[in-house]
């Protein structure tokens, strides 16, 4: 019983004879009734020890000081675990349990996004990219800081956000482009492109982002019908991948926040952004939602908090192992 006060050799002998039947009170009393008087509990034994007796349900007053005989406030049996049934031996059984706790754990995500939408509004957490993250955090920690403060300068709030909506544009729709660029790369450097077309594609082809303003040139005057290849075929690109709806939800986006972007030449005090940053906001997330909730591969996990796209992967990679197990 001694080396039972080494908290994962605890852990491991719980978990092993008693996790799934609760643990015996003969058990807990003669382990509550040791004497350590040779052992030195620290800070980190008693962190550890908490977290076991609470899984069992046994509240501790572990003391980290030694030369000290522990006691603990002995509550009735616990609870058993709940057990899950086999993969192999019971698939359908496993898959009923599965669904049941797909459901619970969405309910549990629903309220959590609740909270967070009422927190700060953007829906962040659909976005993977860690640099569009950060400019709309960082937006939204200076909005939070100084909110209470009318006369602040807080154009900087919507700066970050427009930030983060060209970083989007440039991480969806001219990564759809790039091919094209390649295509025309020659012809644009011999300078054989029309002036319009280096107006508004000029920057990608450089190899640069193309600014907010220039967006919003791009999608308005999308239904042009151009004369020279280039336009056309840059145009057809981003017809081919994003449908009308999704164009407009852009257009209106880039419309509305970019009036703002020039934050080194403009001031906006915290009153006026109180006022338009909600719509902001909704715009934003329009964006995002139908730039990031269609996606037909995963090459990485979805977050936890896009729970409808993290399902799906969930339930693609269940159908992959139930066909693994129908094979073998």
């Amino acid at each position: 019983m001694q080396e039972l006060y080494d908290p994962q050799k605890l852990f491991n002998y719980l978990r092993n004879h008693h996790w799934n039947k609760g643990i015996p009170q003969e058990f807990i009393e003669e382990w509550a009734q040791m004497n350590i008087s040779h052992y030195s509990l620290t800070e980190a034994d008693q962190l550890d020890f908490e977290i076991i007796l609470n899984k069992v349900k046994s509240p501790s007053q572990v003391k980290c000081s030694p030369h000290k005989i522990p006691t603990l406030k002995i509550q009735e049996i616990t609870h058993p675990a709940e057990s899950i049934p086999s993969i192999y031996e019971e698939p359908e059984e496993f898959r009923d349990w599965f669904y049941t706790k797909l459901d619970l754990i969405e309910d549990i995500i629903d309220k959590f996004k609740n909270n967070l939408q009422q927190l700060n509004g953007l829906k962040i957490h659909k976005i993977s990219n860690l640099e569009i993250r950060k400019m709309f955090t960082s937006g939204d920690q200076i909005f939070n800081q100084f909110q209470n403060s009318a006369n602040f300068d807080a154009s900087s709030v919507i700066n970050n956000y427009s930030k983060g909506l060209e970083t989007i544009l440039n991480d969806k729709l001219s990564s759809c482009l790039r091919p094209l660029t390649e295509l025309y790369q020659s012809k644009f450097r011999r300078k054989n492109t029309s002036p319009e077309f280096n107006n508004k594609f000029g920057d990608l082809m450089k190899k640069k982002s193309i600014s907010l303003g220039k967006w919003v040139g791009i999608m308005k005057d999308w239904k042009i019908p151009y004369k020279d290849a280039e336009l056309r075929d840059f145009y057809a690109c981003i017809e081919k991948n994003f449908d009308n709806q999704t164009i407009m939800i852009i257009q209106r986006a880039c419309e509305f926040i970019s009036q703002y972007r020039e934050a080194h030449s403009k001031t906006s005090s915290m009153d006026k952004i109180v006022l338009i940053r909600p719509k902001a906001i909704g715009l934003i997330n329009s964006v995002i939602d139908v730039l990031y909730d269609n996606l037909s591969e995963y090459s990485e996990i979805p977050s936890l908090l896009d729970f409808k796209q993290f399902k799906s992967w969930l339930l693609f990679k269940l159908s992959k192992i139930e066909h693994f197990l129908d094979i073998h």
